[in-house]
């Protein structure tokens, strides 16, 4: 299988802790400015996004942003711009992080907020992964981040528990709320579920000045995790835009994989999804799909993969983080995305009750 950096596939967070104070004056035109010069330059979907078709709407959305640049005068107000001006873009993988002001009442739209999710088991509170029998047919792997990070212990609790996996009939792969990370931490998954090749289409990447810094900035912070094949990987295509303005790079090819051998048990795997389950974890699932032994159960996936890769740029005065993907599938060409779209389930669930497992158990 390809050593995924999808890192959509990195969707990296980088959360400030500080307070600010918002009520300092500020310049809401020049931060618009920076902030639409430096995304037109760098996003991957930009050209998109922004057609013959659709740049009269741009440019009259564009004019009335900066009609309400023109009356900021404090930080939450100019985040609030911002925000509604990424807005046009319909990108989830698009958004601003900014610093915590306990002051302000109102919901601050740049902080993600958690959902609501009630667990059926104590070590949903305790650990990102672990793994229980549900009865002797029947195994249980919850999973709730992808995290490159939580890499190394999903890979251990598969590997503990390996045997018991392997006799199991039936296994149920939980992913509610698991909102991607990086491909590494995925690819223990993929044993669990082969039946066959897996065709995957790949991803082209933007490379630019600004774009290699931001990268770069990725490779340093996730050195320690990121296997170095995939650090060389990165640096090479990297290497191949450095001292042009702009060049689109292959980062993954289309291929078909395959695996040397096919596991007899589980014999079924149901994958539990709903729309937390977004970016790397997507991907995932549109490999899942190909396997002759899984299906899927619950809600539909959040739609949010077609652009991915996800980078940070800071922004100072106000402080703040823009993040923006810098891959875009090649799926978008063959009319297969599924950006504000989702993949849907097999079997349909109430995930809002806790009898959801039980009626999964019934009908797969």
């Amino acid at each position: 299988m390809k050593p995924i950096i999808n890192l959509s596939v990195f969707t990296f967070l980088f959360l400030y802790t500080g307070l600010t104070a918002f009520c300092q004056p500020v310049n809401g035109v020049k931060i618009l400015d920076s902030v639409k010069s430096y995304f037109e330059r760098n996003y991957v979907g930009f050209t998109d996004k922004v057609t013959p078709a659709t740049r009269a709407a741009y440019n009259t959305y564009t004019s009335k942003a900066y009609a309400q640049a023109k009356r900021v005068r404090t930080k939450a107000r100019c985040f609030d711009v911002i925000e509604h001006w990424l807005e046009f873009f319909k990108d989830e993988h698009v958004y601003i992080k900014y610093p915590i002001d306990t002051s302000v009442a109102a919901p601050i739209r740049g902080v993600p907020i958690s959902k609501p999710f009630t667990p059926l088991f104590a070590e949903e509170q305790q650990v990102n992964t672990f793994y229980k029998k549900l009865n002797d047919s029947t195994g249980y792997l919850r999973i709730k981040s992808f995290n490159l990070n939580y890499a190394k212990g999903i890979d251990s609790v598969i590997q503990a528990n390996l045997k018991s996996i392997q006799s199991m009939p039936r296994l149920v792969i939980d992913l509610q709320w698991n909102g991607g990370g990086g491909d590494h931490s995925m690819s223990f998954l993929q044993p669990i579920i082969y039946t066959n090749p897996i065709k995957n289409i790949g991803v082209d990447l933007l490379v630019t000045p600004e774009n290699i810094i931001a990268w770069e900035n990725v490779i340093n912070k996730y050195r320690a995790v990121i296997p170095k094949n995939e650090l060389d990987h990165l640096m090479q295509l990297l290497d191949q835009g450095r001292g042009k303005a702009r060049t689109m790079v292959n980062f993954a090819a289309d291929y078909t994989g395959a695996l040397p051998t096919v596991w007899p048990m589980p014999a079924k795997v149901a994958i539990v999804i709903n729309g937390g389950c977004a970016s790397t974890t997507e991907e995932f699932l549109l490999q899942a799909k190909q396997s002759k032994k899984v299906v899927m159960a619950g809600k539909p996936s959040r739609g949010v993969l077609d652009y991915s890769n996800v980078v940070a740029k800071y922004f100072f005065n106000p402080n703040f983080e823009l993040y923006y993907p810098t891959t875009r599938s090649r799926r978008i060409d063959a009319g297969l995305g599924i950006d504000n779209v989702g993949i849907q389930p097999d079997i349909p669930l109430d995930l809002g009750t806790n009898t959801w497992l039980n009626e999964l158990l019934i009908k797969f």
